[in-house]
Parts: C-alpha cells; sequence; structure tokens
C-alpha cells in the first residue's frame, strides 16, 4: 500500500471518532474486497503530479485522493463523510517515507444508488514532500 494512503488509514485508525462510526477494517484502498457490510469506505488515488525536484532531493507532488462512502443510512454515510472532513481537511501529518504539506477538499457529493443506497464521495488534492 503507498504511503499516502497507509498513512490516511493510520490515522483514521488513531481518531477518536471514526473508528465507532466506521471501523478501519472497512477502510479498503483501491476497491472493496469479498462484498463487505456496509457501510464501508474505499480510498482511491486517481492521480499524481510531480510539481518540483529540489537538489536537495525532494520531491513536491500532488496527488487527487478519493473517498467513496458506501451506506444504506444516508445520516450515518455524512457522519462519516463529516468527520473524515474534520480530521483530514486542511491538514498536514507525517508518513513513512515523507509528509503530507496540506490536505484539502476539492469536492463533495453524494447520490443516492438503486433504491437502498448511497455513495458519498469526497475528493481532495494532497501535496505531499518525500526524500527522492
Amino acid at each position: 500500500m503507498p504511503s499516502l494512503e497507509l498513512g490516511i488509514r493510520d490515522r483514521w485508525a488513531s481518531d477518536t471518532q471514526l473508528p465507532t462510526l466506521l471501523p478501519a477494517s472497512r477502510l479498503f484502498t483501491g476497491a472493496a474486497v469479498d462484498n463487505p457490510p456496509r457501510p464501508y469506505a474505499v480510498l482511491k488515488r486517481t492521480g499524481t503530479t510531480a510539481l518540483t525536484r529540489t537538489s536537495a532531493r525532494t520531491a513536491v507532488d500532488r496527488a487527487r485522493i478519493e473517498l467513496h462512502v458506501w451506506s444504506e443510512d444516508l445520516a450515518l454515510g455524512m457522519s462519516i463523510a463529516s468527520r473524515f472532513a474534520e480530521r483530514f481537511d486542511q491538514s498536514s501529518f507525517d508518513l513513512t517515507d515523507g509528509r503530507v504539506l496540506d490536505m484539502r477538499l476539492a469536492d463533495f457529493h453524494h447520490e443516492r444508488v438503486g433504491s437502498e443506497l448511497w455513495q458519498l464521495t469526497l475528493r481532495y488534492d494532497c501535496t505531499t514532500a518525500s526524500t527522492i
């Protein structure tokens, strides 16, 4: 699992409220596995752009991360999305191989999928620094 996604997962697990709303075991990277019980969430990187490389061997990149929350209960899905935003929007934190310098909410929307399911999507732009 790439460092950014692992860092988000670790930060999720160490939060005081997120694991109560949705256990970290139901936060998947890339795609959900084995048709998990709802609610569950999927963390997906949709792109990375190199911003700069320095002579000090530092790479600064911008990654686009999406969190998709799948829930039959819109209120619960909104609670998960809201707490994620409280914990991660405009935040910085350490990674195993660098640091998130800034994580900014770029878009949020929710939609009904079928008659019994909601998908909530949060898109973030993450500026990261790492040693290369």
